[in-house]
């Protein structure tokens, strides 16, 4: 019975391992876009909420993956944030939008699609092309492939002139048409057509954009395009944010191969004591079991007493020209190490590349080598004169 007890304990200790492995294995980079917050892939919004948590020092940013129905019926009436790659809300969430315009809230939607009674209510219309080349023809130099980025700029001369560059093949849509009757236009593609409009409705404004893809980690990290998410969300007046992803990602419920067993309390608990006691069990069983580990010492550095026992043979033989030879030998050799100049030839180009690298005036350094060179060309110094030139690279070297 002991030796069959043994063998279930390492099949559940393999078992256990497996779901820990899968739980916490790294993932690998997805190009997916999910505009999820929690997402640090290229096409997801981890850095935004990072930063707009930064940014709105006296707002509040609340997430949901609640319906605009729901949100409404909460009170939600502060300002609306919404990433998708397309929105089509349906009759309830519609009249739940507008009655919280109503209310004076200012709802913000990035989308690349605008569909049913929503893009008929506000008279949309967006389109999507690959931009031509005009950048290219204009003979620019941007980020080393401008073939392949498209700019996009502001309307508001408040917020600049400036252009943001993005990958044509990401960011093609924009608003063939809009009801100019009310709406205005915030930024625009290199061909003059809307990308982004305010409009005013009720008590509260609509803020579009067909450039969700703007707000992903990709971008925000790419030049200075965070700028261009910053100017965009200014827009939205000084209140508390409720970024709502219900539009992307639905209700988000648990992707975890075990989501059943963590969704249920009972068996949630019990998952997590029954961990808690496998780990317990390997812990102590280790510690038991564990044999002494014997102390290696490290092997000791005796580079610098050769040399301090070395140095004080020359000294006390009184040869003080080998000592001092041995001095420079070991200078040049800092020279070439770490400044990375050759002392082959000493001319007035190694002086002045010398002189740059250490920022020592090229008259010290000029006047540094000559004596080097005397010394050098002597074939006897005394005591004095190795200690002067001991001290002068001492602390040339210092510098």
């Amino acid at each position: 019975m002991k030796k069959d007890l043994k063998y279930y304990l390492i099949l559940l200790l393999a078992f256990s391992a497996f779901i820990l492995y899968e739980l916490n294995k790294p993932k690998e980079l997805s190009w997916r876009v999910s505009l999820s917050k929690r997402d640090k892939n290229p096409y997801g919004t981890y850095i935004l909420n990072d930063l707009l948590a930064r940014t709105l020092r006296q707002s509040e940013v609340r997430h949901s993956n609640k319906t605009l129905f729901e949100l409404f019926h909460e009170g939600g009436t502060e300002n609306l944030l919404i990433l998708c790659q397309s929105f089509n809300p349906d009759e309830s969430d519609l009249n739940a939008l507008f009655e919280m315009l109503d209310a004076g809230a200012n709802i913000f939607i990035a989308s690349s699609a605008y569909r049913g009674k929503f893009r008929d209510t506000l008279n949309l219309e967006v389109a999507g092309i690959l931009l031509n080349d005009s950048l290219k023809n204009l003979g620019l130099n941007y980020l080393g492939a401008l073939e392949d980025s498209t700019p996009v700029h502001f309307v508001n001369p408040h917020l600049g002139d400036k252009n943001y560059y993005f990958k044509k093949r990401t960011v093609i849509e924009y608003f063939e048409s809009v009801d100019t009757t009310r709406t205005r236009v915030i930024a625009e593609n290199e061909s003059g057509y809307p990308v982004m409009t305010i409009t005013p409705w009720s008590n509260g404004n609509i803020i579009l954009t067909t450039l969700p893809l703007s707000f992903t980690n990709y971008y925000m990290l790419w030049n200075r395009n965070h700028e261009f998410v910053s100017g965009a969300l200014s827009y939205l007046p000084d209140k508390d944010v409720i970024w709502t992803e219900y539009y992307q990602l639905g209700r988000q419920e648990s992707g975890s191969p075990i989501r059943f067993v963590l969704s249920n309390e009972s068996l949630r608990w019990a998952y997590y004591i029954m961990l808690f006691t496998l780990l317990t069990f390997v812990f102590f069983e280790a510690k038991r079991r564990q044999r002494i580990i014997p102390i290696v010492k490290p092997p000791e550095n005796t580079t610098l007493e050769f040399a301090e026992t070395v140095s004080h043979l020359y000294y006390s033989h009184g040869d003080h020209l080998n000592l001092a030879l041995k001095k420079i030998l070991f200078f040049k050799e800092h020279i070439r190490t770490r400044y990375y100049v050759q002392t082959s030839v000493l001319d007035d180009d190694f002086y002045q590349e010398l002189s740059n690298k250490t920022g020592q005036n090229i008259e010290t350094v000029q006047s540094l080598f000559q004596q080097i060179a005397q010394v050098e060309a002597r074939k006897r110094i005394s005591e004095t004169e190795l200690f002067n030139l001991s001290k002068k690279l001492d602390e040339f070297l210092k510098n």
